[in-house]
């Protein structure tokens, strides 16, 4: 009987995949965005795994007889990653320049939408602002009479300036949903301005009939409206992630905005938290970098 055939394996779909995956994450690492994503990611996980391996360990630890271990190396792990991603972030003002001149240039016909806009980005630009102050300040790059205490203050109030940014992405959030999903990604603006005008300079000057000219427009607009409609559907889909990611970082915000011991929101919960939104926000930065 003859032997069977070795079935054939690709040895190079491995290291194709693996090299691929190498270069996006290197991608998304190399933005901002991206990086804050994967350190938050990070640094929330093991503080949760630190929050939750005395509960998965206790019972058998118990009916060993033995003491329950402390994970201590998972919040020194969590502190470091932590410190480092507020570090990373002492340039972000940089990018935030970049994000308002693109928004003042986005056209928002909505009033509304434009006003909670600008408040959230303003709001945006004071916590990191403060956030950055108070980062110099516990470096002892601005020093003087009472930094401790000065430095205390100012994380408190990049925390509350944070929170108050949160409670105007909801209010925005709620505006674009009763806009039905239409305003943010420039529906009306293409409905208005870009198909119509095209269709308008084509027939008159060049003497097509006004038959013919009026299909043309209807089967314009038609394509327009469905254009509105995936428009629509997809910002649908990122206003729910954003609302997600909003929602998730308020235990976030309540917990660091209040002086130590007087947190409502225990560490599990805020770990648990950040860990979702950090996973979130890779997940976006991954795409990205496809």
């Amino acid at each position: 009987m003859p032997p069977k055939p070795t079935p054939y394996v690709s040895t190079t779909f491995p290291a194709t995949f693996t090299v691929n995956n190498i270069n996006r994450l290197t991608r998304t690492l190399s933005t901002a965005t991206g990086l804050d994503a994967t350190l938050a990611t990070a640094c929330y996980t093991s503080l949760f795994l630190h929050t939750q391996l005395p509960w998965l360990t206790g019972s058998l630890l118990r009916a060993s007889g033995r003491l329950q271990p402390r994970s201590s190396s998972l919040k020194a792990l969590y502190a470091t990653l932590e410190e480092h991603r507020i570090v990373s972030r002492l340039f972000g003002l940089i990018p935030l320049y970049s994000t308002v001149i693109q928004t003042w240039r986005k056209p928002h016909r909505d009033p509304a939408v434009k006003m909670l806009l600008y408040a959230s980005l303003a709001a945006g630009t004071i916590f990191q602002v403060l956030e950055n102050m108070a980062l110099l300040t516990r470096r002892g790059v601005l020093s003087g009479q009472g930094a401790r205490r000065r430095e205390g203050w100012l994380w408190l109030l990049s925390n509350r300036v944070w929170l108050a940014q949160l409670g105007l992405e909801v209010l925005r959030l709620a505006r674009v949903r009763q806009l039905k999903f239409r305003e943010e990604l420039g529906a009306e603006r293409v409905l208005g301005e870009e198909n119509v005008l095209g269709v308008e300079g084509k027939g008159v000057d060049d003497g097509v009939e006004d038959g013919v000219a009026e299909s043309t427009q209807e089967l314009m607009e038609l394509s327009t409206k469905q254009l509105v409609k995936v428009q629509s559907a997809e910002l649908e889909k990122r206003w729910w992630r954003e609302l997600y990611l909003t929602a998730l970082s308020f235990p976030l915000a309540i917990h660091r905005s209040l002086n130590y011991g007087t947190s409502p929101v225990s560490e599990a919960l805020f770990a648990g938290c950040g860990m979702v939104a950090g996973a979130i926000g890779l997940q976006d930065a991954w795409d990205e970098a496809a």
